[in-house]
C-alpha cells in the first residue's frame, strides 16, 4: 500500500473522523480528502502535527513499530523539557561537559 492509502486504512479502522485528522494536521477537509484520494500530496509539517496526536497513524503508514514512533516522541518530549537546562546547549539539544 502507497502511504496515503494506509492513513486512509488506518483512519477508517480506527475511526477516526477525517474532520479531525484535518483539523489536527491544519489543513482543509478537501486537502485531506485530495491527499487519501491520492490526487495531492501532504507537507511534512502536517504530517508532524498529525503525528504529535496520534503516533501509532504515523508509524502505520509508514510501516515502522509504533513502540519505535511512541519512544521517538518520548525522547523529543523529554529533549523539550530541557530545553533552557544548563546541562543542554540550547541551539541544538547537545549534551555540553
Amino acid at each position: 500500500m502507497k502511504l496515503h492509502e494506509r492513513v486512509k486504512f488506518y483512519i477508517e479502522w480506527k475511526g477516526i473522523t477525517k474532520k479531525r485528522v484535518a483539523e489536527v494536521a491544519g489543513i482543509t477537509q478537501s486537502a485531506l480528502y485530495r491527499f487519501l484520494n491520492g490526487s495531492s500530496t501532504m507537507k511534512s509539517s502536517h504530517l508532524q502535527k498529525i503525528n504529535e496526536e496520534w503516533p501509532e497513524l504515523i508509524a502505520f503508514s509508514f510501516d515502522i513499530n509504533p513502540h519505535v514512533a511512541l519512544e521517538a516522541l518520548r525522547v523529543e518530549d523529554q529533549h523539550n523539557s530541557h530545553k533552557g537546562n544548563a546541562a543542554f546547549n540550547g541551539s541544538d539539544g547537545v549534551v555540553s561537559h
